[in-house]
């Protein structure tokens, strides 16, 4: 694992094989498939057309992404594509004209997970089998004063994410410290006092992250 954490911190990717059985990654791309069935018959679109993801302008990884492979993944049925050493960019003079041109495909087998540092630029590839389907589960982990890709505070039912474990209001970007930008909280202390009990305290919290669903992104220093 100590290697994995160095490789991904000099080149802002690592691979990580067979973390899923075969069974389980089946199991999950049927999952999926089924997700989608229902997606789209509730009328959500599926499909989203991709573009480079320009990243590379903070001096430390804010957010991570999960690939995980449900079935294999290759150039030609439209692996994720990535340039090498766009995760060490922090300007616009660093990006040479011809990045577009530098991008190679990661490649994995079903099971494995390949794991992203955020300032990585990537983007989609394109499929161009004749019958071969790239299914993947595309994870995204942020710092907590940082919006998701997804309003989870929005999305979900107020009644369903009143029914959420601590740890999952926690991954969803649903807890209090959710979205607050850098600078000093003892504000929150004044704000709620000690006077007040657990179960009041988080009600209030509660009622305070309701009032921002756009949230905040972090101010840079």
């Amino acid at each position: 694992m100590e290697e994995a954490k160095a490789h991904l911190k000099e080149h802002g990717w690592v691979k990580i094989p067979s973390v899923l059985t075969k069974d389980d990654a089946a199991h999950a791309l049927d999952r999926l498939w089924k997700a989608k069935q229902t997606s789209e018959a509730s009328g959500e679109e599926t499909f989203r057309a991709s573009r480079i993801k320009e990243h590379g302008t903070t001096l430390r990884s804010e957010h991570f992404n999960v690939i995980w492979c449900l079935t294999r993944m290759t150039k030609e049925n439209g692996a994720t594509l990535y340039i090498p050493g766009s995760n060490k960019w922090t300007c616009w003079d660093d990006v040479p004209a011809n990045a577009p041109d530098l991008l190679v495909p990661f490649e994995a087998e079903a099971g494995d997970i390949v794991v992203l540092d955020g300032r990585l630029w990537h983007t989609s590839g394109c499929n161009t089998t004749k019958d071969e389907d790239r299914a993947i589960l595309f994870a995204y982990y942020s710092a907590p004063y940082m919006r998701q890709l997804v309003n989870w505070t929005a999305k979900l039912p107020q009644e369903l994410q009143e029914t959420l474990s601590p740890e999952l209001k926690e991954l969803f970007g649903l807890s209090h410290i959710g979205y607050v930008v850098y600078g000093d909280l003892r504000y929150m202390a004044d704000k709620y006092p000690k006077k007040l009990d657990g179960e009041s305290a988080g009600k209030h919290l509660a009622v305070e992250n309701r009032l921002y669903p756009l949230g905040y992104r972090a101010f840079k220093k």
